[in-house]
């Protein structure tokens, strides 16, 4: 409430102040040297009190495409008496006195996602308000929550793609993408009549006693 008293003071100002420096140009365009120099100087401050008081409107606005897909929660609750009863009763576990006031609050206020999402959850399965609520969510751009969305419709055989925001049309394609069996192993080739080699006599690793000694062979290894 603060921000938009000033943004409105700010700028009422600043076009206070150019229609005054206008004024005094048309009026006095040689002797007012100095006047239009001081007119000059209260713009330019204005201008940048604008600039600081309408930057979080124009930055929001600029990156809402890009950035809302995560952070825009729709799970939050705000200063509505509706939603505040309809959270109370999620807490209680009144189950159908929250489906009828989440059908009540989306009525209401059918841009806000939240009294949807609740009655999302908390419908009985199969029967048409689940589904009227899962079509809801999935008209918001709440990754994870339109995910949850299709999940539920898909079971029930109901596809609600295309959705409006292409990167959650994505994030439904990468999750419906199956991952890649794995390979069979590779088998390795036998030569059939395969022929033993001969060992070579004269190769000695270890010393090795004569037939009919009864010592043991020792594991010094020949140099």
């Amino acid at each position: 409430m603060t921000l938009i008293a000033l943004r409105i003071f700010f700028g009422g100002a600043f076009l206070l102040v150019c229609g005054q420096a206008i004024e005094n140009a048309r009026l006095e365009p040689m002797t007012g040297d100095l006047r239009n120099a001081y007119y000059l100087v209260l713009c330019a401050i204005l201008g940048l009190a604008n600039g600081a008081v309408w930057a979080p409107f124009f930055g929001d606005l600029l990156s809402q495409p890009l950035t809302n897909m995560l952070t825009r929660d729709s799970s939050t609750a705000g200063g509505n008496p509706t939603r505040g009863l309809l959270f109370r009763l999620q807490e209680r576990g009144h189950r159908r006195l929250t489906v009828l006031c989440a059908l009540l609050e989306g009525a209401i206020h059918p841009g806000r996602p939240a009294a949807f999402l609740v009655g999302m959850r908390h419908a009985r399965p199969g029967t048409w308000c689940q589904t009227y609520f899962a079509h809801q969510v999935f008209r918001f751009d709440n990754a994870q929550h339109c995910l949850e969305a299709f999940k539920l419709l898909r079971t029930y055989g109901i596809d609600p793609r295309p959705h409006r925001n292409p990167e959650i049309n994505n994030v439904l394609m990468a999750c419906e993408r199956q991952p890649r069996p794995d390979a069979p192993p590779l088998p390795l080739f036998t030569v059939p009549g395969q022929v033993p080699l001969k060992r070579d006599p004269r190769i000695q690793l270890f010393k090795a006693s004569r037939p009919g000694d009864g010592t043991a062979p020792t594991d010094a290894a020949e140099s």
